[in-house]
């Protein structure tokens, strides 16, 4: 959040690390009206009142907690549960608004009513938006989105413009095309945009206005890389890729060549399981943090090095 606090999902509630110091906080949550634990898979600061904002597994809108109190609560869609409205993705847009989707809905939150309001958003060929998922926003304004199976769309959000792409329309050299999957994950220190998928990840390079998709030729020391989850870029420009079969990637240029490293549990490292859900860079230092089966690990990009290991016993939930 704002003050650097680090704030943790979980199958089973939500972890908070201060930015002071490696004490975790964590929270239980529950659905206030009918008692349920619920599972938190998404956690975004509220601009305005700098409450989190949940994406939960239950179809009761979206779970709010007051990051000064701990107090959790929910803010529905309809007055009643309703399935078809369920909240898959939220995006913070530019101008600091909140923007909440279903699988056919796009909604924009009204913070001070706590309200839901339906707001019509409609690509080139008219069709409204819909699934949206992970998304990333560049220095320009423009906000990349992606799409269940759908490719992805970028909102040029002064002009309330919006475009939809499928992954084909944009890496036609890329021979997996058996699936729509192309997801944004960051915009990098030259505006580059990075995205996950099925077969690799691909680039968009905004100055060129041009895509390319970027795999390991394979050999024995780098294995073919398959699906990737997540991305992030380290202070030197060295590009991160987290894999839930593959542990992590790194891509880096000697000239104008591309070079591809690959660690696992066999590198000595320092990795515990191969299993690596999400990769982000901490802000504040060099470090990057990963998701990982056995906890969350704290690596040095530069020793390509784990740290630390932080699990159930440091307080995460």
């Amino acid at each position: 959040d704002r003050e650097k606090n680090k704030w943790f999902c979980s199958h089973n509630g939500l972890s908070m690390m201060p930015w002071q110091n490696s004490q975790v906080k964590t929270i239980l949550l529950k659905d206030e009206k009918t008692g349920f634990t619920t599972e938190a898979f998404g956690a975004y600061e509220e601009p305005f009142s700098k409450d989190i904002l949940l994406i939960n597994t239950t179809i009761r809108g979206i779970q709010t907690v007051n990051a000064k109190t701990g107090h959790v609560s929910t803010v529905m869609i309809t007055s009643k549960p309703d399935p078809s409205l369920r909240i898959s993705g939220l995006l913070v847009a530019p101008d600091s608004s909140v923007y909440a989707s279903g699988d056919n809905y796009f909604f924009k939150y009204n913070h001070r009513n706590r309200l839901f309001v339906p707001y019509q958003l409609n690509d080139q060929d008219g069709k409204p938006i819909r699934s949206v998922g992970r998304n990333v926003s560049d220095n320009a304004g423009k906000i990349f989105i992606g799409s269940n199976n759908n490719g992805f769309y970028i909102w040029h959000y002064s002009t309330n413009r919006l475009m939809h792409y499928n992954k084909w329309d944009v890496i036609k050299t890329d021979s997996a095309a058996k699936d729509n999957n192309i997801y944004p994950c960051i915009a990098d220190s030259k505006q580059n945009i990075w995205f996950t998928g099925s077969n690799g990840i691909y680039e968009y390079r905004q100055n060129e206005n041009k895509y390319y998709h970027h795999t390991p030729p394979g050999s024995a020391d780098v294995p073919v890389m398959g699906e990737s989850q997540y991305i992030a870029e380290d202070k030197n420009g060295h590009i991160w890729v987290a894999t839930v079969n593959n542990g992590l990637y790194e891509l880096y240029y000697d000239g104008s060549n591309e070079v591809w490293k690959n660690y696992t549990t066999n590198s000595g490292i320092g990795l515990p399981t191969d299993y690596i859900r999400k990769i982000k860079q901490n802000p504040a230092d060099s470090f990057l943090w990963l998701n990982n089966t056995a906890g969350l690990l704290k690596f040095d990009p530069v020793r390509r090095q784990v740290v630390s290991v932080l699990s159930v016993q440091n307080g995460l939930y």
